[in-house]
Order: C-alpha cells, then structure tokens, then sequence
C-alpha cells in the first residue's frame, strides 16, 4: 500500500472508529456493571477487582461480538462502519475476524479468573488449566493479526503498542507510589490484568483515531 493510499484508507477509516468503539464500551459497561452483576446471587459479593475485571471483559466481549458479527456479514460491517465500503470488506475482513477471536480470547480470561475467586466456580488449578490455553490461543491470533496487516496497520499498532506502555506506565507508577505513601490501597493483580486491557483497548482506538486524523 502506497503512503498516499494509505493516508486515504485511515482517513476515512479514523473518525468512525471512535464512535463505534465507544458505543461498545459503553455497551460492555452496561453489560457488565448491570445485566452481570444481576444475574449473580445476593449471597456473593464480588471484590472490586473482580466487579471491574467483569466489566472490563464484558467490554472486550461486545467489541469481539460486533467485529465478529461485521466480518461475517458484509450488511451488518458496512452498516456499522466497521468498513468503508464493499472493497474494505472483502480485503480487511479476514483480518478482522481474526481479531474479533482474539478480542474474545481476552475477554474470557477475566471471566475464569472471577470464577475461580469468589464465585468459587472453579479450583486454581482448573482455571490454570483453562487460561493457559487462552492466553496461548489469544498469542497466536496476535501473530497472525500482525502476518496479515498491511503497512498502515502495522504503523497504528506499534503506535498503540507505545501508547500502551505509556499508559500502564504512568497510571500504574502513580498508583503504586500513592500505595506505597499508604495514601491507596495497592493495585491487586486482577487491577493490574484489567489494566493492561483497558490500556491495549484505548491505545488502539487513539492509535487509529490519531493516524485517521493526520495522516496525509
């Protein structure tokens, strides 16, 4: 892809991702902080870690949905705009649903990692067991997102990829500082997991979003 398609293809792909990606947030919020919690009995009561760990894999779950949903059905990914037009749809659309999978990967780690806290649904070594392969299976879709991306794509997940790290960085240095001085409780490792998600989710819709915007 040349520099100037390129810059045409993220122009008029950037400003309708944000959008879409926050109303999927604000849907995987809704799912999780209401429709989730309701379903759980009133003798359980989740951690705060656990309850934003859900809600940050019900988040990851309607974005993987949607994606999934729009890679399968040219209908539903133009209308949507999740893809510019016909053309976008039968060269992305292998790519996309790669990533919806992986999207869903990630969202089922939390999920186990809860189950196995207090909703005492499964012992360690079976979640263990179950999120090995997750996260190996999530690896490898990774991978094979990263062989089918074209040189646009590449550009905006290495950007994503800093903005990432700068992210967990900064947000998590800051609160680790703050627990250290006893002025916060410390991050307990499920925050840290949430963490790093809602870190790669902002990062790629910023990613996007800023190469959309000024690319040229």
């Amino acid at each position: 892809m040349s520099n100037s398609n390129a810059g045409d293809a993220a122009k008029s792909k950037g400003p309708w991702h944000l959008p879409i990606m926050v109303l999927c947030g604000i849907g995987g919020y809704l799912l999780g902080k209401y429709v989730l919690a309701q379903a759980l009995p009133d003798s359980i009561a989740l951690e705060r870690s656990e309850a934003i760990a859900l809600v940050v894999a019900a988040i990851y779950l309607v974005i993987g949905l949607v994606t999934l949903l729009a890679s399968m059905s040219q209908r539903m990914g133009l209308a949507w705009r999740v893809f510019d037009d016909e053309e976008a749809w039968q060269d992305e659309r292998a790519l996309t649903l790669v990533s919806a999978m992986a999207c869903l990967l990630l969202a089922a780690i939390p999920v186990v990692l809860v189950m196995a806290g207090s909703l005492e649904q499964l012992g360690k070594g079976a979640a263990l067991g179950i999120i090995a392969p997750l996260a190996l299976a999530s690896a490898f879709l990774t991978w094979r997102c990263w062989q089918m991306m074209d040189e646009l794509w590449r550009m905006v997940t290495n950007e994503a990829t800093v903005v990432a790290f700068w992210l967990v960085f900064c947000f998590g240095s800051a609160w680790s500082i703050a627990a250290q001085l006893q002025f916060a409780m410390p991050l307990a490792p499920l925050d840290w997991i949430s963490l790093f998600l809602v870190a790669s989710l902002v990062a790629s819709v910023l990613a996007t979003v800023k190469r959309g915007m000024h690319e040229g």
